[in-house]
């Protein structure tokens, strides 16, 4: 990849996380900046790990079950 392909790449990345971080923040607003960011790098990794493993792909209700997890990791309400 060019360097300008990987600079549009981490920016992309980059206003991912910082949009799930408003969002987590207008949940969980007792929570800084930085926990914030925390929390929601370490649910996308958990998610990314999961979903990397070959034979949790075709569970029954994968969708469900990785909602759950993300609702638990995020601290988010139920919903």
């Amino acid at each position: 990849m060019s360097d300008g392909q990987r600079h549009t790449i981490r920016r992309i990345q980059h206003d991912f996380v910082a949009e799930w971080v408003e969002l987590l923040s207008a949940v969980r607003p007792e929570l800084d900046h930085t926990d914030a960011q925390l929390t929601v790098h370490g649910a996308l990794g958990v998610i990314n790990d999961v979903l990397r493993i070959i034979c949790f792909r075709a569970r029954p209700r994968l969708t469900e079950g990785l909602t759950g997890l993300s609702r638990l990791l995020l601290g988010a309400p139920s919903a």
